[in-house]
């Protein structure tokens, strides 16, 4: 797999090593470079700030299921193509500020990651690499597998992913994961494996799809606009 960006990443040397499939491009222009600070932004936002909003709404005596009193951990999704890691991010560390209102507000500051799980995941339509803070579907409870924080690796093995809601925690841009510390608990060729792997599949349905077309609709089905992608020379 070649990859085009500017940015690099832990996995990215791979792509110079006999393991390399040439013939498959990651276009990572899209990239967002994430600091550490940054990362941890993102997780106060959209993970724990949500489930303090949450709690407020449903009332002071519900649950969530990443969030426990004592010692509270969060889960997240890591999604390299074809690969999953589900990883718990623990000991979390807070510094205590106070805002322009007087307000006392706690900011994350550190964790510990934990592998919890890494597993396959073929039939996303989601993207070749991203975070996800990981919802369980309430309106399904009985039917599926229970997945939550406090579940280990087997639980989640065995989970039905398409019942869990996988919220993207920096939008569409891509990751890049160096200085968020879970490099520390991912390996580098699970990630590079998993990303061309996708790639690769997306690149065959794309082939598959362009059989008997003509060249007009082939030049569609690849993404160009047939009114404005061409004109009449």
């Amino acid at each position: 797999m070649r990859i085009l960006d500017k940015n690099k990443d832990f996995y990215d040397y791979l792509s110079h090593t006999q393991i390399a499939d040439d013939s498959v491009l990651f276009d990572r222009r899209d990239s967002i470079k994430l600091t550490k600070s940054q990362f941890l932004e993102g997780i106060q936002i959209h993970a724990i700030q949500r489930y303090e909003i949450d709690r407020e709404i449903r009332g002071k005596s519900w649950k969530h299921y990443k969030h426990r009193q004592e010692n509270p951990f969060y889960t997240i999704g890591i999604l390299a193509g074809t690969n999953l890691f589900i990883v718990n991010l623990a000991s979390l560390v807070f510094e205590e500020e106070t805002d322009e209102n007087g307000k006392i507000v706690k900011n994350l500051c550190d964790f510990s990651p934990k592998l919890v799980c890494t597993r396959k995941f073929y039939s996303h339509k989601l993207c070749a690499l991203s975070i996800f803070d990981l919802e369980e579907s309430w309106y399904d409870r009985r039917r599926r597998v229970f997945v939550n924080a406090k579940d280990g690796e087997k639980t989640w093995q065995d989970a039905n992913l398409s019942l869990v809601r996988f919220r993207p925690i920096f939008g569409k841009k891509i990751p890049i994961l160096c200085e968020t510390k879970l490099p520390a608990i991912i390996r580098a060729e699970d990630v590079y494996r998993g990303i061309e792997e996708y790639l690769f599949s997306q690149k065959e349905e794309c082939v598959q799809e362009s059989k008997n077309l003509s060249d007009a609709q082939k030049a569609v089905n690849h993404g160009f606009d047939a009114k404005t992608s061409f004109r009449k020379m």
